[in-house]
């Protein structure tokens, strides 16, 4: 049997930024427009604008929540409406 030495391992040739993984929480915030549905955390009518919030599988709320991410997220509505309209994914930590 031939013997297969390790092959070499390229070293890095350019900048490269490292960084440290948080072990949190998946967590996602919902801004849609129009008329909010059953459930949505928070609404701002001026705008027409409504929330929910959710985990990596489910919708969240108080009462059902992931980590405390639902409490967070409408505590800080006003300033998570500026994300604007669309699923915003992040991890909770």
């Amino acid at each position: 049997m031939n013997f297969e030495p390790f092959p070499k391992i390229a070293r890095w040739s350019r900048d490269i930024v490292i960084t440290e993984k948080i072990d949190g929480t998946n967590a996602s915030i919902y801004i849609g427009e129009g008329e909010a549905p059953l459930g949505a955390l928070t609404a701002d009518p001026e705008r027409g604008l409504w929330m929910v919030a959710g985990s990596r599988t489910r919708w969240i709320c108080r009462t059902d929540d992931n980590a405390g991410f639902a409490k967070f997220a409408e505590e800080n509505a006003r300033d998570l409406f500026k994300l604007g309209i669309g699923h915003h994914f992040g991890e909770w930590w």
